[in-house]
């Protein structure tokens, strides 16, 4: 749903991608074109978050009748560079950027509508690494000030409580993180303002330990992703240009 553009413009498409069969269709159009937004489930429907386009934005969508999208709700106030979960009667919305500073309020929603908040971040972050569990969310480095986190929390969605649980193994943000078992699998990223990395990691949820996972075929950031019959799909992303490449990561447990 939505992203940007070479030439720095955000898009309205919105695309039906066939993993088994590498098809992409197109899926309606988002009414306002969006990027650095997030998506979620709700009432099993999709959902897209906040995001930017011309501003940042505060606007919650969701698909409705005959593949159209409309508007569901507003965000307290506006956020793009954010992370959402999803589950079937709620959505939590971590981090972002309202174009001034970064919010630090966890705010959740069951409806898409109206939002209240169940607690803070210890600071804000934007473009975090993000992987939602049943009990909460892992958040994963991510930016603040222009410089890259190494902070690992883990934030209870019923609670509102965060806690920092570790430190990554060197700053990063902008990477895609899916939740494997009881690890997390930590893809690409930025290490630096102009730096992206080409480099996996394991991060053991139980030990609170490191390990290296291999590499992708090149460095990636902002990559979208999905996790399905084993394998990892990472789709499009900076390079540090805009790519429209699929990488598949097959998994061995």
């Amino acid at each position: 749903m939505g992203g940007l553009r070479a030439g720095d413009w955000s898009s309205d498409e919105v695309l039906r991608i066939d993993v088994a069969h590498g098809v992409a269709r197109p899926m309606g159009a988002l009414v306002t074109p969006a990027h650095d937004a997030a998506g979620a489930v709700l009432g099993g429907r999709p959902v897209l978050v906040g995001g930017g386009g011309a501003t940042e934005l505060s606007e919650v969508r969701t698909l409705g009748p005959a593949q159209r999208w409309r508007l569901l709700g507003h965000l307290p106030t506006p956020r793009s560079d954010l992370a959402v979960c999803g589950a079937p009667r709620r959505l939590a919305v971590l981090g972002g950027y309202d174009g001034t500073r970064s919010p630090t309020a966890l705010l959740t929603s069951s409806d898409g509508a109206t939002f209240r908040t169940i607690g803070h971040l210890p600071f804000g972050v934007r473009y975090a690494g993000v992987t939602c569990t049943a009990g909460g969310a892992w958040v994963l480095g991510g930016e603040d000030g222009g410089t890259q986190l190494q902070e690992v929390w883990w934030v209870d969605l019923a609670t509102g409580k965060v806690h920092r649980e570790a430190s990554m193994p060197h700053r990063l943000g902008h990477e895609t993180v899916v939740a494997v078992g009881h690890r997390l699998l930590v893809l690409g990223g930025r290490t630096g303002p102009n730096s992206v990395t080409d480099a996996m990691w394991w991060f053991d949820t139980d030990t609170r330990s490191w390990t290296r996972a291999g590499r992708l075929p090149y460095p990636v950031a902002d990559a979208a992703s999905l996790s399905s019959g084993g394998r990892v799909y990472l789709l499009g992303g900076e390079t540090p240009g805009f790519t429209s490449r699929v990488v598949v990561v097959r998994l061995r447990r």
